[in-house]
């Protein structure tokens, strides 16, 4: 197995990391016979010890010969009597493990290799092991348990507040003491049962999660807990009374409060107390990766020992993913929409295109000013359907198909763009547009309405947002047919629009470039440019609305587009070949892709095995989601790079994640890099990775 296996998060790390990676899956609770144990298993002595919270401690008859040695975990805890000179009966050399405040030892499992002199066939040495209040448990005095021979010690010491593995000077009969060698033991691999009888305690709760009734984005909690046994290890998530994956470490010890292992359930540690005794901290918690919709949300700690203790509870309801509309309503047919009459069905392809979850589709036609002016339009009563009919009641209005999408995080309403101003049927003749009331009762042409006689626009492609419909509406051509006399119009009045030298409506433009391209407006059926000719210009970035921008053709019907550095977008460019044109004739639309950039550093380049590097890092070009984006952290192994955690930047693109190494036996140099996963349809950039940073790692 290879050492890049296990991480962690620097102390006070964002549970928005945690939530994005782990995709808020759900885990079964910690089974019941776990709760009030956990083990200590390893040979820490007092000496390694940051706070003397229990371990190993070492004490022996002081006479040259007589040693304890930590030569774990090949040597084990050694101890060895042979003196010099004679020592008395009862004299010892060994080892006592103190259990941390507040626990006792339950149990106590290891192997042990041990020797002990026999003399006139009666023993000189004993090999005892005794509990806290000096009761001898276990008795041996033999000479079979050798090193390649190891005996299995499992004693259920009955909750004392500490074990001893001594060497005894026994002496035999008519002797006063030993002399020489007199017996030596090792303990191998020592894991101590310990009880944690006593849950954490928690202290009040506070933070947006506690006081937003919608939660929305990032939410903080802020809480203090602690604890008088082995420390408090995890801040866990339960949403609707079921433990998510998010189960944030409490880890300010340098990586002691890591979990090394599970035995039947039960949590392992390395340190006798391996985490911190009180906690007081505030995280962020990402709720985008729950359902929308009213949850019951419960953060609790969890000791070393899994007891728990809620720190808050309640009812919320997440809102996250409102309605979106990336393409307005469209009209199934350009004729009836452009010039419509009285009787004659005007039909909408579609309501749009929408995402976000759980959407309540709603739509109704609207009967608007001469303008089209969304002010202006008031709902057409039973109207409710893709095609509407016009009647007598529209003549001199223009229309739009509204269409309303519902979810519980919001309710989103968009407009066609207008038709144009109903007419009656040709035999009853001529229809002037009815005038649009301004503020004082004028007919509003002179911009006293408050538009200037102009419509205010709606994002969407190919119906292009930014462009005003004046008053007078005339049927004028706009532009100019290259060749031809002034006044002349395109056959058919179709025309053309296209980008060139560009394959597939696609391209790449590096990071921080930018570059132009050049659109191409044509007559369909002549070929002939149109010149003088303004193209209206929607630039869409991920999600967000379009900007809106126009343009105006030269002598050979090019017109060129500047595209600013910056993230990956969408440019929609929309000819309107009459003045009274509601929506565009002739579209074109560009995907612009751009490479991403990931820049990451490594806190230390050079450690040992058992330490941790940090590695943090920022995307760069902005446009991060609120949600922020999904890294892979991943290290090269020969020539294939393998991901091993995922993390999520902040909301900035900020991150941050450590990785402690702990089964690297030799010097080795590893290539680590972070990049961004793939299919993240609401982060404009394409997924890309940073350069490699080296960490050497030795022994």
């Amino acid at each position: 197995m290879h050492p890049l296996i296990h991480g962690r998060r620097p102390w006070r790390a964002r549970l928005a990391v945690l939530l994005g990676a782990l995709a808020m899956t759900f885990v079964s609770s910690a089974p019941s016979q776990a709760a009030g144990i956990y083990i200590h298993k390893g040979c820490v002595t007092g000496s390694d010890l940051f706070d003397a919270y229990g371990g190993w401690q070492a004490s022996a008859y002081s006479m040259v010969g007589n040693a304890n040695a930590n030569n774990c975990p090949w040597g084990g805890l050694h101890s060895e009597m042979n003196p010099g000179a004679g020592i008395p009966i009862g004299a010892s050399v060994g080892w006592t493990y103190t259990a941390p405040p507040q626990t006792t030892i339950a149990r106590f499992v290891s192997d042990y290799a041990g020797w002990t002199k026999i003399y006139d066939d009666v023993n000189q040495g004993l090999i005892q092991f005794l509990d806290g209040a000096g009761h001898v448990g276990l008795t041996y005095s033999d000479r079979q348990a050798t090193v390649a021979n190891k005996r299995t010690i499992d004693w259920s010491v009955g909750n004392s507040t500490a074990i001893t593995a001594r060497v005894l000077c026994d002496g035999p009969n008519g002797h006063a003491g030993c002399a020489g060698s007199v017996g030596w033991s090792s303990l191998f691999d020592p894991k101590l049962y310990l009880t944690d009888d006593l849950p954490p305690t928690v202290g009040a709760a506070s933070g947006s999660v506690t006081t937003d009734t919608t939660l929305k984005g990032s939410e903080a909690l802020s809480y203090s807990a602690s604890d008088l046994g082995g420390g408090i290890a995890r801040l866990r998530l339960y949403v609707d009374g079921q433990a998510t994956a998010v189960d944030h470490v409490i880890d300010i010890n340098t990586g002691h409060c890591q979990i090394d292992g599970t035995e039947n359930g039960v949590w392992s540690f390395s340190w006798p107390k391996p985490c911190p005794a009180s906690v007081n901290a505030e995280e962020s918690f990402d709720t985008t990766a729950l359902a929308d919709g009213r949850h019951t949300i419960t953060f609790k700690v969890v000791d070393v020992a899994q007891r728990e203790a809620t720190v808050w509870t309640g009812s919320r309801l997440v809102a996250n993913h409102p309605p979106v509309n990336t393409q307005l309503p469209l009209y199934a047919d350009q004729d009836p929409a452009v010039n419509p009459v009285v009787g004659h069905v005007i039909s909408a392809s579609s309501d749009g295109t929408w995402t976000g979850p759980n959407l309540n589709i709603v739509r109704g036609w609207v009967q608007c000013d001469g303008h089209g002016t969304i002010a202006s339009c008031a709902a057409i009563p039973g109207a409710t359907r893709l095609s509407y009919t016009p009647t007598a009641d529209d003549v001199g209005h223009r229309l739009r198909l509204l269409v309303t999408a519902t979810n519980v995080a919001d309710s989103v309403s968009v407009y066609s763009q207008p038709t144009g101003i109903v007419a009656a049927p040709s035999s009853a003749g001529p229809i002037t547009p009815k005038p649009d009331p301004g503020k004082d009762g004028s007919d509003g042409t002179d911009g006293s309405n408050g538009n200037n006689g102009s419509s205010p626009s709606v994002p969407g492609a190919p119906v292009l947002p930014g462009v005003s419909i004046t008053a007078t509406m005339e049927h004028i051509f706009r532009g100019r047919i290259a060749g031809e006399p002034a006044g002349a119009t395109c056959p058919q009045d179709r025309a053309t629009l296209k980008f060139e030298h560009v394959l597939g409506g696609q391209m790449r433009l590096g990071f921080g470039r930018a570059s132009t391209v050049q659109a191409h407006l044509t007559c369909t059926t002549s070929g002939k440019a149109i010149e003088a000719a303004q193209l209206d210009i929607a630039t869409r970035v991920g999600t967000k609305a379009a900007v809106a921008a126009d343009v105006t053709t030269d002598g050979a019907g090019h017109a060129t587009l500047r595209l600013a550095k910056g993230a990956g977008r969408a440019v929609t460019v929309g000819y309107r070949m009459y003045a009274d044109d509601p929506i565009a004739r002739a579209t074109a639309t560009l995907k612009v892709a751009v490479k991403g950039k990931v820049v990451v550093k490594a806190n230390r380049k050079h450690l040992h095995n058992g330490q941790a590097v940090t590695l943090r890092g920022k995307l760069a070009g902005g446009e991060v989601p609120t949600r922020g984006v999904t890294l892979a952290v991943q290290w090269k192994d020969g020539h294939r790079w393998r991901p091993f955690a995922q993390i999520k930047t902040n909301r900035k693109g900020a991150f941050a994640y450590a990785y402690k190494f702990t089964r690297t036996s030799g010097k080795i140099t590893y290539a680590l890099r972070v990049q961004v996963s793939k299919g993240q349809v609401d982060y404009p950039y394409l997924a890309t990775a940073s350069k490699p940073v080296k960490v050497t790692v030795a022994r």
